[in-house]
């Protein structure tokens, strides 16, 4: 085992405690209980050590505080956890929410399509998918991608990348754009023309360029601000998704991404919906 997944187990681990439920109050929330994290702090560096002792032998405190993981109080040489944990505790809410807005959602529009249905947010370049309904014809496929994909060469992530802010965009383009298939899209001025596109028609699509064999479409959820939050993408084989059966699969994506921003507490105004309609 590698020391990034080595490290991935500790991350889990540690936000997983920064999280836990405070069970004397039946609360769900992250635990803001300070005195009782400064506390169990070290003992969790223990406990690590004690469950996982073949993961984490090769590393020390040193390595935890490097990590942001824990930091030690000068004064008393005592460890607390560290920034990192509060980062991931801050975004288990969030998480949480688009997860119970979207579940149903999400099977019901698997149920009508019978293909993959994900929903991912963008990490970066790449996109994560926080959810997933697998389709018989695909299962092999996904299987080997995982949880994450390059941005720029699926459906999902040209939803994200179009949403994103224009700096933030152009520091995606300046870096690598990789290719995973001969259809992947490697030069920035093309993917830039693609994103417009898809800012335009309020979807986007992915003919073979994160795999030969399949196509997707998805489109963008909005948190209650209207800010795009994350996307839903339906795909498929190539041999079916085409022509009628994926206009029917655009058109579906973006009645249930709209139904899990409504969840959300999104409200488009009367003129944007207006013209979602037209």
């Amino acid at each position: 085992m590698d020391d990034d997944v080595r490290r991935g187990h500790l991350v889990r681990e540690l936000g997983r405690r920064q999280y836990e439920p405070d069970r004397a109050k039946g609360s769900r929330g992250p635990n803001r209980n300070l005195e009782r994290t400064t506390a169990v702090a070290s003992e969790t560096v223990g406990d690590l050590r004690h469950l996982w002792r073949p993961i984490v032998a090769r590393f020390d405190k040193d390595d935890f505080c490097a990590e942001h993981l824990i930091e030690q109080d000068r004064k008393t040489g005592r460890y607390r956890l560290g920034i990192k944990i509060y980062e991931l505790g801050t975004l288990v809410p969030a998480h949480q929410g688009l997860h119970e807005a979207a579940s149903v959602c999400i099977d019901e529009l698997h149920d009508r399509t019978r293909e993959t249905v994900q929903v991912g947010v963008l990490d970066g370049a790449e996109v994560v998918y926080l959810e997933r309904r697998e389709g018989i014809r695909t299962l092999s496929t996904f299987d080997r991608f995982g949880h994450r994909n390059h941005a720029h060469c699926t459906a999902t992530g040209k939803v994200l990348l179009a949403a994103l802010p224009q700096r933030e965009l152009e520091r995606v383009l300046e870096g690598d754009l990789p290719a995973r298939t001969p259809y992947s899209i490697t030069d920035p001025v093309v993917l830039l023309e693609e994103l417009k596109r898809a800012r335009r028609l309020g979807y986007a699509e992915n003919v073979r360029e994160s795999d030969p064999e399949i196509a997707s479409v998805a489109a963008p959820i909005r948190g209650s601000l209207g800010a795009v939050v994350a996307a839903i993408s339906v795909a498929g084989p190539i041999s079916t998704v085409t022509g009628v059966t994926r206009r029917r699969f655009v058109a579906a994506a973006i009645e249930t991404a709209n139904r899990i921003s409504e969840r959300l507490g999104y409200r488009p105004d009367p003129a944007s919906a207006k013209a979602l309609r037209a």
